[in-house]
Parts: structure tokens; sequence; C-alpha cells
């Protein structure tokens, strides 16, 4: 028995498209790399603070004794499980246990570009990568064993998901809709909204 393959207009792509779509795919890539270089240079060299210690000697506690430990702090115990088992296997060096912060920094760039893709399009999951990339405050929260860069990533994953799961798609491909994001762009910055 043969079945019929029903193909749509959204299945084939143009020439053209798959030409920018892979242009946006090494643009992407490149950034991850750019990120990497920018995260990573002078990493050994910078000596641990004091919150930076109390992480590293908190990974250092069984997963049972982190998480009672971190009942009675402020921060929830997933970071400091992730960092206790990434010390297990990468050692308990400031390098190795910065790393940790520095690949979750890093995976938040690709992440970042798709969310934006899925929003606007591909020039924005771009742009907001590029921002991202060389944002001061997210190169020096990258560099530290601590969980900020961890925090970075699950907030983008949780939108992106949160988007997938209500099936919003490609707002700025649905026809006679305006784009959320653009909208939204638009307001805040226009300089007549500005509040003086």
């Amino acid at each position: 028995m043969v079945t019929e393959v029903q193909w749509s207009a959204a299945d084939v792509r143009s020439p053209a498209s798959t030409k920018r779509l892979r242009s946006a795919w090494w643009a992407a890539a490149v950034l991850v790399l750019l990120a990497f270089g920018l995260r990573a240079y002078l990493l050994p060299d910078k000596s641990v603070w004091y919150d930076e210690g109390i992480s590293a000697w908190t990974a250092r506690l069984s997963l049972p004794d982190i998480a009672l430990y971190q009942a009675r702090a402020v921060h929830p115990p997933l970071h400091y499980w992730l960092l206790h088992l990434w010390g297990q296997v990468a050692g308990q060096s400031e390098f190795a246990l910065r790393f940790l912060s520095l690949a979750a920094a890093v995976l938040t760039v690709p992440l970042l570009y798709q969310l934006g893709r899925r929003i606007i399009g591909d020039g924005t999951g771009i742009m907001a990568a590029i921002l991202l990339v060389v944002s001061p405050f997210h190169i020096a929260w990258s560099q530290q064993i601590r969980m900020y860069s961890l925090a970075t990533l699950l907030g983008v994953l949780s939108v992106y998901l949160f988007l997938r799961l209500v099936g919003q798609g490609n707002v700025a491909a649905r026809q006679g809709e305006r784009p959320v994001g653009a909208a939204v762009g638009r307001r805040l910055l226009s300089p007549a909204k500005l509040p003086l």
C-alpha cells in the first residue's frame, strides 16, 4: 500500500529563503564563538571573591546537604547541585568552577537568537544575540562562580518554551497581525512616548 505525501508551500523553501536562513545560522554560530571568546578571556586570572567562595564551598557538600543549607539561605539549590556535579567531573579549580557559568552564558546566545527569531524574525534574533554577546553585565556575571548565567539561561528558555507551548510561532509571519515585539519596542522607544 502506497501512501500519498502531502506537501504544503511551507515545506518547500525557495533558494533565496534557504540562503537567508543559512546566513542567519552562520551569523549565530559566529556569535556563539565570539561569546565564548569574550567570556573565556582572562577567566583564570580573576581572584575569587566572597560570594564565589561561598558557592564553591557549598558545592563541595553532598547533594542533600546542599538542599538543607540552601533551605536556610536565599537561593534555590539547582545551581549548587550542578556545580557539585560539575566539580566532580571537571575539578575544583577556579577555572573549572567558573566554566559552568561560562557554559550557561554561551548557551543563552543561540537560545536568545531562537527566541527573537520566533517572535519577529531572523534579524531580531541576530540583533538580540549581538546585544547579549557584547553586554558587559552578561560577560562579567558569566565569569563568576554564581547562578546569574544559569538564571538568565533558564529565564530565556522558559519564555521560549512558553511561546512554543501556546503555539505563537513567528508573529511577524502571520498575515494581518502586527508583530508583538516590534509594536512594543516602537511604543517603548518612541521619543514621543518617553516621559520627561
